[in-house]
Order: structure tokens, then sequence, then C-alpha cells
């Protein structure tokens, strides 16, 4: 099974939403955000860029000052390096369509929840077993790196955050098409169920996702 539903139901709200995607590094999730076809939100960072980053593509690199000065919706701090999400990256690519999505640790989407309405945010949690993370860091990052995320992981508790998601995908080696089409469908649902403003009608997204699967 390709994807499971968390049973929450959703009230009707307006247009816009963000999708959140969490899970372990390792887990997928960038890569299956990288083939959505809605805008990605770009983090700010106060590190420096990698030698094949993109300012303003794979991230806003800012000095400690200009950092201090933004809007933000959510920020953390990982290896002695700030990151956030801005509330102008998030107005600015809602202009571009109404549905957006962003990569990002459990305490981000805390945060994220706490500044916009509910029924303007989704969590998808990207599943995956521990070896095939095991064996995806190890061959892209190489040993040291793939200990390092992995116990992070462990120590943060990125492996039980499933409880925290609205939508759990299953992206086990050899499962990244059905992962990819699994949200894709999730998109197109809430698309329509937004465009008709049903969500406050009482069933769940669970009812509604599951009935188109099975036609």
């Amino acid at each position: 099974m390709e994807c499971f539903l968390a049973l929450h139901n959703f009230k009707q709200g307006g247009k816009e939403m963000i999708l959140l995607f969490i899970g372990p590094s390792g887990s997928g999730k960038t890569s299956l955000v990288e083939k959505l076809d809605i805008p990605v939100l770009i983090s700010s960072t106060t590190r420096k860029p990698r030698p094949w980053e993109i300012n303003g593509e794979h991230y806003y690199f800012v000095t400690e000052e200009e950092f201090d000065r933004i809007d933000k919706l959510e920020e953390a701090t990982y290896d002695g390096y700030r990151y956030c999400l801005s509330r102008q990256e998030y107005e600015d690519k809602l202009k571009e369509n109404p549905i957006v999505c962003s990569v990002m640790e459990i305490n981000g989407v805390l945060q994220i929840k706490e500044k916009l309405p509910q029924n303007e945010v989704r969590v998808f949690y990207i599943h995956a077993p521990l070896i095939d993370i095991i064996f995806r860091l190890w061959k892209e990052r190489g040993f040291k790196s793939m200990v390092k995320r992995v116990w992070h992981a462990i120590k943060t508790n990125e492996f039980k955050n499933a409880k925290m998601a609205d939508y759990i995908i299953d992206n086990s080696n050899g499962r990244f098409d059905l992962a990819l089409a699994s949200i894709k469908s999730i998109i197109k649902l809430i698309n329509y169920l937004k465009e008709k403003g049903v969500f406050d009608n009482g069933r769940t997204d669970r009812d509604y996702y599951w009935a188109d699967v099975r036609r």
C-alpha cells in the first residue's frame, strides 16, 4: 500500500495551502518534491553556498544581520548555521499557485501550524525502511555523512513523526513512482475539493481519497 491517510477532519478554508514534507534524511522527500508541479518554497540560511548551489534556487544565502530582519514562519539551527522559511517567500509563491510545498523537520511544521490557519496546512510523512535509508545515504553522501544523518534522525525522533502527518507515503526502494503518483493524486483531489468548497460537510480527506482510488 503506497499511501495511508490520517483520520482528521478539515474544515473548509481559503484557497491557499502549504504542503509540508517531513521524514528522515534519505527517505526521499526532497526527490519527490522536486517532481511535483507546484512551487517549492526556498529557505534562507546563514551558511555559505556549496560549489554547485545557486542563490535563490537552492537557498537564499544571507548574512546573520539579514537573517535577523526576516519575518519568519519557522526557523532552525543545524551544524551551527541558521535556516528559516520567510513569510515573504510563502506569500510570493502563492501568487504563482494557490498550493505550494516545502521540505522541513517536524519543529518547523509545529511552528508553521502556530502561525497559519490549520486548514491551510497539510503534512506528508515520507516513510522508508531504515536499511533503505542507510544504503541511499551511503551511496549519495558517503559513509561519514550517512552515520551523521542517521544518528541525527534517531536522536531527533524523525522516525516517529508519522503521527503528526495527515498523509503517510511509502517510499521504500523500488516504489518511488508509486509514491509520487500517490502524492499527485492527493494534490489533484485537494484542488478539486477546495474548488467545490466541500471540506465542511463532515467527511474526511480519507473518504474522498479512497472513493476516488476505487473508481
